[in-house]
């Protein structure tokens, strides 16, 4: 009988624990989940504005852009980004924006570019020159 008793009151086991890797896991997969559902809306914008900019600092100005191309002979996506370069010596800041594309319809002679815009600190920044190419280190 004690016997039956130790059973009747035993407590449940606890389940397993589960590890941190896994439970971040989840959360990562959810976050791209709701990215994948949103992107809709990302593309309704784009498609009703023509395009898309993100300021991501003020001074110098560094802006990443998206623009949709439409042409009479070339359909497609634009994509520029900036690229920060200190120069402590002439105390200059200068701004790489790589432009590349991508077409669904037609072709382009040069489908990527690159121009180097540097400012200096004359109460607020003011542009001093701009470059063909990559910025020079």
């Amino acid at each position: 009988m004690s016997e039956a008793l130790q059973t009747a009151h035993a407590l449940p086991e606890q389940p397993a624990r589960r590890s941190p890797l896994r439970r971040a896991g989840c959360i990562i997969g959810l976050v791209l989940w709701f990215l994948l559902l949103l992107a809709p809306c990302g593309l309704f914008y784009l498609a009703t504005q023509g395009e898309i900019i993100l300021t991501l600092n003020e001074s110098p100005p560094q802006i990443l852009r998206i623009w949709l191309v439409m042409e009479a002979q070339q359909r497609g996506v634009g994509f520029s980004r900036p690229t920060v370069f200190a120069d402590e010596a002439s105390q200059t800041v200068c701004i790489q924006t790589d432009v590349s594309f991508l077409l669904w319809q037609g072709q382009g002679d040069d489908l990527a570019s690159t121009y180097c815009d540097c400012y200096a600190q004359n109460d607020g920044w003011v542009l001093a020159r701009t470059d063909e190419g990559a910025c020079r280190s």
